[in-house]
């Protein structure tokens, strides 16, 4: 009779993060993401390390050599993390310094991340999972020489056990409910993706609260008067401009919009002035 499944979530206050050789000579091997959007993704799993306040470990191998320096964009979000320059193990389960970090944390489940997937990555996930760790492999915050290995190393290390995840699932599961600071999350998800017209009334609107998102504007929360008017993002070039303007301001400024605001909807609140570039 086969074992029933059992599903191993992601859990904030037993995890940690482990950043695997994102480094500035390795980054160009990678292929298999667009630069911009590899660079994004690894910034959105740091990103949510510090959200979330997860252990992270960052390493490197072998740095005086063609793989260069740690991208310094990590180097300045933790500062403080244990960093492991390894002189030269492929593998930075093989050194001693970076397995002595890692069990340091106290935390079960491990979250990787690295350049490239299908050695630097996988050697670290299936030792882990060796060690009895429980790991949790960012595909794509990894990255590797094309798409035929990517999918080899990910094969590889679901057959082992490996839990294969995106950055958004990683953020999804470790909040568990849209709740849990609905501002704070958001204000980082709107950081990575910036057509969020998905996340529209029904996310946004638990608890009667219309929560706002747009560049460059902090979450606002429209006022008891306000919640009975449903509101709806806009797929213009800038929508985040004008998402707290009146109906006559966007009207001025986006004439061919086919979805019009409520005549009705008013500002958020007295202070606000129209951000809406001029025309």
């Amino acid at each position: 009779m086969a074992t029933p499944y059992q599903y191993n979530r992601l859990n904030k206050d037993d995890a940690a993060v482990l950043m695997v050789d994102h480094q500035a000579g390795l980054v160009s091997l990678v292929q298999d993401y667009p630069p911009n959007e590899f660079k994004n993704n690894v910034l959105a799993l740091a990103d949510i390390a510090k959200f979330f306040n997860l252990p992270t470990i960052l390493t490197t191998s072998f740095e005086q050599g063609p793989n260069g320096p740690i991208v310094p964009e990590l180097k300045e979000m933790f500062p403080d993390a244990p960093y492991i320059a390894r002189p030269g193990q492929i593998n930075a389960w093989d050194n001693d310094d970076f397995v002595a970090a890692v069990k340091a944390t106290g935390k079960k489940q491990l979250i990787i991340a690295g350049i490239v997937t299908d050695v630097c990555v996988t050697f670290v996930a299936l030792s882990a999972i060796e060690a009895g760790f429980d790991v949790f492999v960012v595909t794509d915050a990894s990255g590797t020489f094309d798409e035929t290995v990517r999918a080899a190393a990910w094969e590889r290390m679901s057959a082992a056990g490996v839990q294969l995840l995106n950055w958004f699932a990683v953020a999804c599961e470790l909040h568990r409910d849209w709740r849990n600071d609905i501002e704070g999350l958001g204000n980082m998800l709107s950081n990575h993706i910036p057509p969020l017209s998905g996340l529209d009334d029904q996310l946004l609107c638990s608890h009667r609260s219309v929560v706002f998102w747009g560049s460059g504007f902090a979450p606002k929360t429209l006022p008891e008067h306000e919640l009975s008017l449903p509101v709806r993002f806009h797929d213009h070039p800038s929508p985040a401009a004008h998402d707290y303007c009146q109906s006559a301001c966007h009207r001025r400024h986006y004439p061919s919009c086919a979805i019009r605001p409520r005549s009705r909807i008013r500002r958020v609140d007295q202070r606000h002035r129209c951000r809406c570039p001029p025309v």
